[in-house]
């Protein structure tokens, strides 16, 4: 199931290859039994802090995805499935309370 955080966040304008990446991710977490909740979208403009400047999240071309749900024991065979699957048309990176998932180049 896919969830987002609250009405802070905005998936509107994503870009069809995250849209995809998206279903990739929730096949991923639903393999897990856990739930898909994206904690950043398209929020934001260049220049305001929500996002580093040079940020993808702006261009429909990254989401960000809640951690804390994946048991600390699964994480490193979790991120080596989602990226697996993703493809390499696709960057994950997790930082401490999120997985970064944008597209590649």
């Amino acid at each position: 199931m896919i969830r987002i955080k609250d009405n802070t966040v905005s998936i509107k304008g994503l870009k069809v290859e995250m849209i995809f990446a998206l279903a990739v991710l929730e096949g991923v977490f639903d393999s897990y039994a856990l739930p898909t909740v994206i904690t950043a979208g398209t929020e934001g403009q260049v220049g305001d802090g929500v996002h580093m400047d040079t940020s993808k999240h702006y261009y429909g071309e990254a989401l960000d995805i809640r951690k804390r749900q994946v048991p600390k024991s699964a994480l490193a065979t979790f991120v080596a499935k989602m990226r697996k699957h993703l493809g390499s048309d696709f960057e994950v990176i997790a930082h401490k309370t999120h997985f970064h998932i944008e597209t590649s180049g």
